[in-house]
């Protein structure tokens, strides 16, 4: 069976790719868009949906986010190490 050896990770990335897809297509067809538009407002709709979700889960990582209110480093900040 070729479906056991797919990870699980990669079988619901193909499949929320297709139904992306679909989305867009129902998209441009009802609005009267053309795909790459309705296929990336699907995807922005995604972006934010996958976001809430990991926000609300208490997920979230962010490498560009600032330091909480209050927070003194416990060094001087050095750039190029000068």
């Amino acid at each position: 069976m070729v479906a056991s050896r797919v990870p699980p990770a990669a079988m619901a990335a193909a499949c929320i790719g297709i139904v992306w897809l679909a989305a867009g297509f129902m998209l441009s067809v009802e609005l009267n868009w053309p795909l790459t538009h309705s296929t990336g407002a699907v995807g922005a709709a995604l972006f934010l949906l996958s976001h809430v979700a990991a926000e609300l889960r208490g997920q979230v990582h962010s490498a560009g986010a600032l330091p909480p209110v209050g927070f003194e480093p416990t060094r001087p900040f050095r750039v190029n190490g000068f």
